[in-house]
């Protein structure tokens, strides 16, 4: 027994999991996100709408335990699949690196704008694991694309940056050491033109 590529036809021994002409995976991959109708956050598919977007035209929020009622009638709302050219992704402009929780170490990337770190999903730095770490702890902020601060978002234990505690937003500095919770952190500015 064989197992035909999807990607360029050719057959494979049937425990294979990768083609041998194309490379190609040939175990079942993940299901793609889906994602709420503004593109912003992942979106489980019983869910009537995005818990954390408001519904158009009203004040209320829905939260993730409204479910879909089979006795009412369905109103379809659209789910987007991920796609590049749907969801604009603001630009990486730097990294942050941790080897804290995994040896291997993990990368965060570093947006444009504001980025959260905390332990919430939300959060673009998200660390569930840290436990001394607050749902929304920190945010790292760039504007300009050359200058970055951090703030500490009034959490439990602090935010510290080179062993110094922020008190108040500061200037963020190329291979700083930053520390949230019990992850220590090195933030690497990746843009050629930030200093």
């Amino acid at each position: 027994m064989s197992k035909r590529c999807p990607k360029c036809s050719e057959e494979n021994r049937e425990q294979a999991r990768y083609c041998i002409n194309c490379n190609y995976d040939l175990v079942l991959k993940d299901p793609p996100v889906k994602l709420c109708p503004a593109g912003r956050h992942t979106l489980d598919p019983s869910w009537l709408s995005c818990p954390y977007c408001s519904v158009p035209g009203t004040s209320k929020v829905p939260r993730p335990n409204d479910r879909i009622d089979p006795s009412e009638p369905a109103q379809p709302k659209p789910i987007t699949t991920y796609s590049p050219s749907i969801v604009p992704l603001r630009r990486i402009i730097g990294i942050l690196i941790s080897y804290t929780w995994k040896a291997e170490g993990q990368v965060f990337p570093i947006r444009e704008g504001r980025n959260y770190i905390g332990r919430d999903n939300d959060c673009e730095i998200s660390l569930p694991e840290d436990s001394q770490m607050s749902s929304k702890h920190a945010t790292i902020i760039c504007r300009d694309g050359k200058s970055f601060m951090i703030d500490d978002e009034k959490s439990m234990n602090g935010t510290f940056v080179n062993d110094s505690s922020v008190e108040e937003k500061q200037r963020l500095s190329n291979y700083s050491k930053i520390k949230t919770g019990s992850t220590i952190c090195t933030f690497i500015i990746i843009n050629p033109e930030a200093k």
